[in-house]
């Protein structure tokens, strides 16, 4: 049976088309509405916030570590210079797998695991954002091996710097010392303003004169592309190069005091007496400073440490042992200065010198004796008992006291960091053997111009 199809009521079909379409162009303008806003508060509203981000991805500051300063001898001889190279930077934070990266790198460039480790604890000690040197001194061949993947390591860059290098090796190790990687504690006491240099004084000139050899760190404004590769320099403030030492020393003097101990080792020290320059230092065996300048091997270190004569050992000031006769002008100075001698005063000397209940004697080295001696016949002749009575007359205190002056306004502080041996007697109380210190209770270094000093 044929069933007839309702039929359509085309008016309640046009209103509901009317209703969903009205429905449907409000969502778009409210759709579109927000997005007109969004888009006025992006360009409008936060326009400068914006702009600012975008410009420091676009610029980025710099720093520019200064040349260190060049030390030279009397004659202008340079002893210790700055010579261009290249080192590995990682920035931590534009890496995303560390090790792969590390890997990666291992079969570019010579990394040894001294490296590795010292790059890791070098992370530990930065920010993220700033770069850690991974190595230095690389090479053409690696540069250009690192050229054609370079694309693989984000955050890796090839940096030029100056690097320190002492054309006369070990003639001057113990005086000029030698300047060594930037370590953890390093790092505290520079700050963040010198958290760019890569290198800091350790040991000798080198160290005492830091703040000077160093110089500023300047700065340079530098426009990059998206991949963060250096464009064009848009602004620069210069950094302050180091100050250059000239020193008294004379390298053909010390070339020729070396060659002058042959095969022995010990320490000397000339003077020019007019002036109170040192001319000269030698501590032998001694050490060739480049082996710190980049880091020394294990191996390196090693031989080293295990060499029986201790070439690190620096006699000039640790090597402490009696001065001898070297020290009488200034007791004989000491009578003088206090009114204890005159001149022309003179003992009788018998060979051998006795204290009061004292058993033991001291003698000169003519046992027979050097008759009566006066000052000047005791500077001549090194007449050890004019200067072991002298000794008694003047007293602990007064010795102490004149010997001190004389070594106070000789030169200043020592530019070594470590502890001189050298020593003067003091009172100790109830002490007999006190009353009876001379020459014989002290210790001294060849360099211890300071040796009695306060």
């Amino acid at each position: 049976m044929y069933r007839r199809r309702p039929s359509k009521n085309l008016h309640a079909e046009t209103e509901q088309f009317r209703r969903r379409a009205a429905l449907g162009f409000a969502g778009v303008l409210l759709t579109l509405g927000f997005l007109g806003g969004w888009y006025f508060k992006l360009q409008v509203l936060d326009h400068e916030i914006y702009a600012t981000r975008s410009e420091a991805n676009r610029i980025k500051a710099r720093p520019v570590v200064p040349g260190r300063g060049l030390i030279y001898d009397r004659n202008g001889r340079l002893l210790a210079e700055n010579v261009p190279a290249f080192r590995l930077d990682v920035t931590p934070d534009k890496v995303q797998d560390m090790e792969a990266t590390l890997a990666g790198l291992q079969k570019i460039f010579a990394l040894s695991d001294e490296d590795i480790e010292r790059f890791r604890q070098s992370r530990k000690a930065r920010r993220s954002f700033m770069p850690v040197t991974l190595k230095l001194r690389v090479s053409d061949e690696e540069m250009a091996r690192f050229a054609v993947d370079r694309w693989r390591f984000p955050g890796v860059e090839l940096e030029p710097y100056l690097t320190r290098r002492y054309p006369y090796g070990d003639l001057f190790g113990h005086i000029i010392g030698y300047v060594g990687r930037v370590d953890d504690k390093d790092l505290e006491e520079l700050g963040e303003g010198n958290a760019a240099l890569s290198h800091i004084g350790k040991s000798g000139l080198e160290r005492f004169y830091e703040a000077q050899l160093r110089g500023k760190i300047g700065y340079e404004q530098v426009e990059t592309n998206v991949q963060g590769r250096a464009i064009r320099t848009i602004g620069r403030v210069p950094a302050q190069s180091g100050t250059d030492l000239r020193l008294s020393i004379d390298a053909d003097l010390q070339r020729a005091m070396v060659a002058a101990f042959g095969e022995q080792e010990g320490s000397a020290v000339a003077i020019d007496p007019r002036t109170g320059e040192i001319l000269a230092m030698v501590s032998l065996p001694s050490y060739d400073p480049n082996l710190f300048v980049n880091g020394i091997s294990h191996a390196d270190f090693k031989r080293l440490n295990e060499n029986p004569s201790r070439p690190q050992f620096n006699r000039l000031v640790l090597g402490g042992v009696a001065p001898g006769s070297t020290i009488k002008p200034f007791v004989g100075l000491a009578g003088l200065d206090s009114g204890v001698r005159r001149p022309e005063d003179k003992i009788l000397s018998r060979g051998m010198f006795y204290l009061p209940g004292v058993s033991r004697g001291w003698g000169d080295a003519n046992r027979g004796g050097h008759g009566w001696t006066d000052l000047r016949k005791s500077i001549a002749q090194s007449v050890n008992t004019y200067y072991y009575q002298l000794g008694i007359d003047l007293g602990i205190e007064r010795f102490d006291q004149y010997l001190g002056s004389y070594a106070s306004a000789s030169t200043p502080a020592s530019i070594w960091p470590a502890r001189s041996t050298a020593s003067c007697p003091r009172r100790r109380p109830s002490s007999r053997r006190a009353r009876s210190a001379g020459i014989r209770a002290i210790r001294s270094t060849p360099a211890s111009a300071r040796a009695c000093g306060k």
